[in-house]
């Protein structure tokens, strides 16, 4: 895969045609975390005609001291990898500043950090964004991020409102739902394109997939978008049964199926009227059906309805998916999986951690599922963890630190009898659950992280071993605590967005600038899965710019037009 993206990037980005683009800002600041800390097409040992810029996404975090692939990239010369931090106790954000005839480009870029440590650190105002010193507002501004945009629990999203009102422009990456047109949120606009392929069978990735190609002059613009024509077609249709003809009576099976299947040849007529025709297309189209069969429909063999389709469809085996509504019960001492699957279906609006501690805090009050020792909080968090990240050492991390903590109260008061112990197991539960939701995110970010730098260095057999040899105490020195890459939910939706789950291609957010042209004052940006949006209070001046923090004077709104948007 490296190699054909090299391939891909030597064939079209390099040539004779020179490069008319103005590079104003320091290299070193903005290219600082590389060994060759130049602007590519500056470079005199490569001939760069059409530069690449991007950040890095959650597929390729380097966060805990490793190599991303835009490192590897950024070293052949053939991409600009910038928003790279350093530091994950202050993120200070300097742009790459272009010009081009009368246009002048100012372009910020971060590449991903753990949605909760950003969030956090925007609430703590420790995110800045510098300003140009000279002329600041005529510089176009450009944002390209790649975070949550969708909220997914109180704090593992980056509000729109966070980012710098002075932005004219936030390219954003790692939703996979294609929202490419922009969309204004009353300081600047918002392009979300989305991923270039379908990740997961959910109802936002069946959306037609697009790239955009942004042109700028001044501070107006114009976005073209260009529909992807060689993605795998993907449709999704909700059934309700109960808002159909069919009643829950005898023998009503049959006619599900048949209405089913009506519905599933309707979605593939549709694929073949839609087909682009280009040859690398393949005909064959994702199909999925979400039928709610609440009122007393019994579901059918999924996988046998999907053998008719074998040869017309590419997912004949998990075309329906069925889903029902029940109420929440609680039955005696054990965990109920049905009741588990009423309780989420009737939250569905509330976040895994909210989910957990919602069920597990109903079943105490019900005298069943009581948690002896460990917090519901705890346990909220670390289910959340793997479930959104496919963090498989969360939910263990999370045990150990809390039997730890109860070993270590017990211990210091060299308590011996049984009665003394429990009620000391559940004060310290009692306290842990009283802490302060961020005290307890922190706390557990914090052991993660030195959960997996402690992976990082112990043989990986030694790890899986079954031997009785005990673990090395989990210590290690540490400032700051790094952010881990999210294993991205390949954007499976949530609320209408789609989010990047691990799943998904596209894994940074790249910009393509075209400065060939020296007849035009023009500066065009092509972008495929791209960037994010938000805001901020009082403005500081220092040596390198202005610390943005939200309180500019940009009371001027964005006019659409037919094919541009200006600023008045």
């Amino acid at each position: 895969m490296m190699n054909s993206v090299i391939e891909l990037l030597r064939k079209y980005t390099t040539g004779q045609k020179p490069c008319q683009i103005e590079f104003l800002s320091d290299p070193s600041i903005n290219f600082g975390h590389s060994k060759f800390p130049i602007v590519n097409y500056e470079d005199p040992n490569i001939n760069i005609s059409y530069p690449v810029f991007s950040v890095h996404g959650n597929h390729d975090d380097p966060s805990r001291g490793n190599l991303s692939a835009l490192d590897i990239l950024s070293s052949t010369g053939l991409v600009n990898y910038f928003g790279k931090c350093n530091s994950l106790e202050q993120v200070e954000i300097s742009p790459l500043l272009l010009r081009k005839g009368e246009t002048k480009l100012a372009l910020y870029g971060l590449g991903c950090i753990r949605d909760e440590r950003l969030h956090r650190l925007f609430e703590q105002r420790k995110v800045k964004m510098l300003q140009p010193r000279e002329q600041s507002e005529s510089w176009f501004n450009i944002f390209a991020i790649h975070q949550n945009r969708a909220r997914h629990s109180a704090k593992d999203y980056i509000p729109e409102n966070f980012l710098g009102e002075f932005l004219d422009f936030v390219l954003w990456g790692h939703e996979h739902e294609c929202r490419v047109d922009p969309e204004y949120n009353g300081h600047y606009w918002v392009s979300q394109p989305g991923s270039s392929v379908a990740t997961s069978l959910s109802e936002g990735e069946s959306k037609h997939k697009h790239c955009a190609l942004l042109k700028v002059h001044k501070k107006n613009f114009s976005l073209q978008k260009i529909r992807l024509q060689t993605v795998r077609p993907f449709y999704f249709e909700d059934v309700n049964l109960a808002s159909t003809e069919i009643r829950p009576e005898a023998f009503h099976e049959k006619k599900v199926l048949k209405y089913c299947a009506e519905r599933v040849e309707a979605l593939i007529r549709l694929s073949q009227e839609e087909h682009t025709g280009h040859r690398n297309q393949p005909k064959l189209p994702l199909i999925r059906l979400r039928v709610d069969h609440t009122g007393g429909y019994e579901p059918f063999h999924a996988v046998q309805f999907g053998q008719q389709f074998v040869g017309r469809v590419a997912n004949p085996k998990d075309t329906v998916l069925f889903t029902k509504k029940r109420q929440q019960k609680v039955k005696g001492d054990i965990l109920n999986l049905d009741d588990v699957e009423a309780y989420v279906s009737e939250q569905s609006h509330e976040t895994i951690e909210e989910l957990v501690n919602g069920y597990l805090g109903a079943a105490q009050t019900k005298g069943a599922l009581k948690l002896e020792a460990l917090s519901e909080r705890g346990m909220g968090k670390a289910v959340g963890e793997y479930v959104k990240r496919d963090d498989k050492d969360a939910i263990l991390v999370m045990v150990d630190r809390q039997v730890e903590l109860l070993n270590k109260s017990i211990n210091e008061k060299e308590l011996e009898r049984d009665a003394d112990i429990v009620d000391t197991i559940r004060k310290v539960r009692a306290a842990r659950n009283a802490k302060p939701q961020e005290e307890t995110d922190l706390e557990f970010d914090r052991v993660l992280e030195e959960s997996q730098r402690f992976k990082s260095y112990v043989p990986q057999e030694e790890l899986d071993s079954d031997c009785d040899i005990p673990r090395p105490a989990r210590k290690v020195k540490s400032t700051s605590v790094s952010s881990r890459g999210r294993g991205g939910r390949g954007s499976r939706s949530r609320g209408g967005s789609t989010r990047g789950r691990g799943r998904g291609k596209g894994g940074q957010t790249a910009a393509f600038a075209d400065m060939t042209n020296s007849d035009s004052d023009d500066i065009t940006v092509v972008s495929a899965t791209p960037p994010l949006v938000v805001k901020q209070p009082p403005v500081k001046r220092t040596a390198k710019g202005i610390l943005v923090d939200s309180d500019g004077d940009d009371d001027e709104d964005f006019l659409p037009g037919k094919k541009s948007y200006r600023r008045h």
